[in-house]
């Protein structure tokens, strides 16, 4: 009888690959569709940031994309916007995760955290800003934001910050203070590189002098 050769690397469908090629061929498939699929996400961003109420057509034309590309991949203007906003969301996590929360000084910690969520929203504030529906939980928003919660009660540890003061709470006041920081940068009333600083001072020590 012929022998047959090791079950790894025989063909399921007889073409003459082996299945680490197939699932190789397939992994980059599905990394070729990642790209578009961000290139889509990061040129509609543009164009709804300019405009926010552009029509699929205008996304399409101003992003530089083919109306049949667009549509393939998100068949609605609806599910364009929830996939930007699923994108915010996750670009979100990725800076508070990125800026080691719970390295050295809880304070600092908190500037860097502050630093790169500012970025994200001022980048994605007009779909921060849109009406939208199927809000997170209030349990999906407390794990979500639980970097930021776990250094306010690493400063409230230090002594820094009141430990009567709720770190859930401080979490929601830092997510109301980004919002009107971003808001005065767009407008030009604070410079970018100072906002950081400003949220943490304004949440630390108030508007007490000094």
């Amino acid at each position: 009888a012929r022998r047959r050769g090791p079950p790894g690397r025989r063909n399921r469908k007889g073409a003459g690959m082996t299945v680490t090629e197939t699932e190789t061929e397939t992994d980059g498939r599905r990394a070729i569709a990642q790209r578009n699929r961000e290139a889509i996400l990061a040129g509609a961003l543009e164009v709804i940031s300019r405009d926010p109420d552009a029509a699929m057509n205008a996304i399409a034309d101003g992003a530089g994309l083919g109306r049949a590309t667009l549509y393939r991949h998100f068949p609605t203007r609806e599910e364009l916007l929830i996939a930007l906003r699923q994108r915010a969301r996750e670009q979100s996590r990725a800076a508070m995760i990125a800026a080691r929360p719970e390295e050295g000084d809880p304070i600092a910690a908190l500037e860097r955290i502050v630093t790169a969520l500012l970025s994200v929203v001022t980048r994605n504030r007009v779909i921060f800003n849109m009406p939208r529906g199927g809000t997170p939980s209030r349990t999906e928003q407390q794990k979500f934001f639980a970097p930021l919660t776990q250094t306010f009660e690493r400063a409230q540890q230090a002594g820094i910050i009141a430990p009567d003061l709720p770190s859930e709470w401080l979490t929601d006041v830092v997510r109301m203070l980004l919002r009107a920081a971003a808001h005065e940068i767009e407008a030009g009333a604070i410079r970018r590189e100072d906002a950081p600083e400003l949220v943490v001072r304004q949440l630390v020590d108030g508007a007490r002098k000094r």
